[in-house]
């Protein structure tokens, strides 16, 4: 979960390999709703901190729903707990 200006996002944490060389490694990806917020907020340091922790933003309501691809080069291996 990220908090901006008072309101709460969900996150998840990915574990995905990377199509383009297999390297695994672990993302954070959120909503097209905070995706809006931090591009409103362009040039806010807090902002501008949170959109570079982000990988990747899907659409609010697969955020909760099972997250099998992502529109990226990259294959989804697991959810990190």
């Amino acid at each position: 979960m990220i908090t901006f200006q008072g309101i709460n996002y969900p996150t998840r944490r990915l574990k995905v390999q990377l199509l383009t060389d297999g390297i695994e490694q672990e993302v954070l990806v959120s909503t097209e709703s905070l995706s809006e917020v931090l591009t409103a907020n362009e040039g806010n340091p807090e902002a501008d901190t949170i959109d570079s922790q982000i990988y990747f933003f899907l659409p609010d309501e697969e955020i909760n729903g099972e997250i099998t691809e992502l529109d990226q080069p990259i294959k989804v291996i697991s959810e990190v707990k």
